[in-house]
């Protein structure tokens, strides 16, 4: 490798490129800029100013000759030289840009995020490998040069750097990028190349992490007697500032870092333990990047405050996803994000290609309880020998989904829990540890979970204000010990009809309304703070400005569902079944409805039977009911799919719910 700083392509002035990128960008001239796609050689050649292209593999890869850790990456090593050769170097305004769409979206010249990948591009430069052909190659280092000039020159002068749009001052971009440039840097200077550049990065980190460490920056902190909201990004720039402390020895900037973490512990998290996004609860981006996120903090400053946070989430986590009896994973209660799609499981079926949650593992120690949302070590061993013996060839990641962090946090090498301590772990699953309890979580917004277990049951529920349009209110997830979950609400976006609710012939329902929850046992009131020492029957009432109001009555064997609205209106219940389900039609001679098939009848009730357990759904009168497939899966298997019976009623409903074991 060498020392010099000569490569060729050199970046025009910091103030030319900028003026040209913020002036330019929305420009139908500019417009015309789009770069081609994959370079080729014949165009490498022509155009004035480009670098030489870096070369594709040669052959295919050994995939013995990867460490067990590292065989993440290769399914980047496949797609290195196309992402090299996507990068703009024609010496004139782009020269630099990362195109081809490899990384986020949109994928746009001022996109700082698209530019992240100089992490995954330094890390190949700067680490030789039996199967890396690409370490202390020129061409890369070139391309990889270009790339790092075209990222600090976007950065706005405060230190931040723009996602949606050139003059943006985002708090993601700059928080994530501080992740990925410090990474590039550390590869870098590993290598012992580039040396005025990475004074450039040096400058450029410090810059970031000042901006983003500044309590006064409302995009990152608020204001101090607000909530932190998209709490996932904050915590992600804390990473990137406590990265950037320890590579470049800066202890003001670690100072800075601890005081941060003290503020995100005040006002990140609500009381129930879920992390603000933006207001609400969001399973995917607190499960598999805020969590990571304090893990790798953790490791990097040992801060107990981020431990008692961990704590505080695995104790809603748990609470919000159930366990699927055959071991398949967890399904959780989808309908409560706020931001992402809620019908993406927490599955058991490993692979480090997907393993979005790595980082994690740097809390088992202190906090073991996470041992059941990750795989244990014996699996782990099992599926990395199991890649290793494969004879298919390598296929390179798929454009969008190369995320740096996978590669990064993979390789961090993280603790695995023992098939004894996950074990141990999964049984202390609250619904799993006990048959008999009620728990209640609140929020900003009026937000209130409540969770009712009983012996034969498991039934979550949301009221208050929606954190977002994507929220569904009210009871929507269903489970049970030995059939698992039976009824499962979805939130997906521009969708009528995943969700539980009745829905009157406007279209209005209650489980996209604000709903106002009062609860009572015996006949007298209960606080929702007196709610845990509820083990027997009660009663919930859901009320909202649609005029449909709710009465929940729980009992030990099931729970009646009392329904009034203004007008007429009809019941829809997301059922799960799975293919080995019987269903039959009570008080009908309609015969049996069938998975994955639609069915109607004029019947009083339906039976399902799995594992040998019934579940009876009785609304007493005969109705002209309906169940209909939706397509909608959970688990890669498909098995598990979403049908809606459909229940007419004049504006008056009783619906039983009961378990026969």
């Amino acid at each position: 490798m060498t020392t010099s700083d000569q490569v060729p392509g050199a970046i025009q002035p910091i103030l030319t490129r900028r003026g040209l990128i913020i002036g330019g960008f929305a420009a139908a001239s500019v417009l015309t800029l789009s770069p081609p796609g994959r370079l080729s050689p014949a165009a490498a050649t022509t155009a004035g100013g480009a670098l030489p292209l870096v070369q594709e593999l040669a052959t295919p890869s050994d995939r013995t000759a990867f460490d067990p850790v590292e065989q993440v990456l290769a399914d980047y090593l496949v797609i290195v030289a196309a992402m090299a050769n996507d990068i703009v170097t024609d010496g004139g305004p782009m020269h630099g840009w990362m195109s081809g769409g490899w990384w986020r979206t949109p994928s746009e010249p001022f996109n700082a995020r698209v530019q992240e990948h100089v992490a995954t591009l330094a890390w190949f430069y700067a680490n030789a490998r039996s199967w890396n052909p690409y370490a202390g190659d020129p061409a890369l280092l070139a391309r990889l040069d270009a790339a790092i000039g075209f990222y600090l020159d976007l950065q706005h002068s405060d230190g931040s750097w723009p996602e949606y749009s050139a003059v943006e001052h985002s708090r993601a971009a700059t928080g994530f990028g501080l992740v990925s440039l410090t990474e590039a840097y550390r590869q870098l200077e590993a290598a012992s190349v580039l040396p005025a550049r990475r004074t450039q990065m040096e400058d450029a980190l410090r810059l970031a992490a000042s901006w983003f460490l500044d309590l006064s920056n409302s995009t990152t902190w608020g204001t101090p007697t607000t909530i932190i909201r998209f709490a996932n990004q904050t915590i992600a720039g804390l990473v990137g500032c406590a990265h950037a402390a320890e590579a470049l020895g800066d202890s003001a900037l670690t100072a800075a870092v601890d005081t941060g973490i003290g503020v995100f512990s005040a006002r990140a998290q609500a009381s129930g333990g879920w992390f603000y996004e933006p207001t609400g609860l969001d399973l995917a981006y607190s499960h598999e990047v805020q969590v990571p996120d304090m893990a790798d903090l953790y490791r990097v400053t040992g801060d107990q405050r981020l431990l008692d946070m961990a704590e505080r989430w695995l104790g809603i986590l748990s609470l919000v996803t159930v366990r699927e009896p055959d071991g398949s994973g967890y399904i959780g209660m989808g309908s409560a994000s706020a931001r992402t799609g809620g019908s993406v499981p927490i599955t058991d079926a490993f692979s480090d290609a997907r393993d979005r949650t790595a980082f994690t593992g740097e809390l088992l120690p202190a906090v073991p309880g996470f041992a059941a949302y990750r795989p244990s070590v014996s699996t782990v061993n099992t599926a990395r020998a199991q890649w290793a013996a494969s004879t298919d060839p390598i296929v390179g990641r798929a454009k969008q989904n190369t995320s740096p962090r996978l590669w990064m946090h993979v390789t961090a090498n993280a603790p695995l829990a023992s098939a004894a301590d996950r074990s141990a772990a999964l049984a202390a699953l609250p619904t799993i540890a006990s048959s008999r309890f009620t728990e209640a979580r609140t929020g900003v917004l009026g937000m209130q979970f409540v969770f009712v277990r009983r012996p034969r049951y498991y039934l979550a529920s949301l009221f208050g204000q929606r954190a977002s349009t994507r929220v569904r209110n009210g009871s929507q997830l269903l489970w049970h010990p030995t059939m698992g979950t039976t009824i499962v609400g979805f939130n997906n976006a521009a969708v009528d009809d995943d969700f539980w609710g009745t829905i009157l012939g406007d279209g209005v329902d209650e489980a996209r309304a604000t709903l106002t929850a009062a609860f009572a046992s015996g006949g007298a009131p209960v606080a929702i703070t007196g709610l845990g020492a509820v083990t027997g029957d009660f009663s919930i009432t859901a009320s909202s400005a649609t005029g449909i109001k709710t009465v929940t009555d729980v009992a030990d064997t099931g729970f009646t569902r009392t329904v009034t609205a203004p007008s007429a209106g009809t019941e829809q219940i997301p059922l799960l079944l799975q293919q080995g389900d019987a269903l039959q039609w009570l008080g009908s001679g309609s015969g049996s409805p069938t998975w994955g098939q639609n069915s109607a009848a004029a019947a009083t009730g339906l039976c399902l039977t799995r594992s040998g357990v019934k579940m009876k759904l009785k609304w007493g009168a005969r109705e002209n009911v309906t169940l209909t497939d939706t397509a909608r899966t959970i688990f890669e298997d498909g098995d598990r799919r979403q049908h809606l019976l459909r229940i007419p009623h004049p504006g008056a409903l009783t619906l039983e719910v009961a378990f026969s074991s």
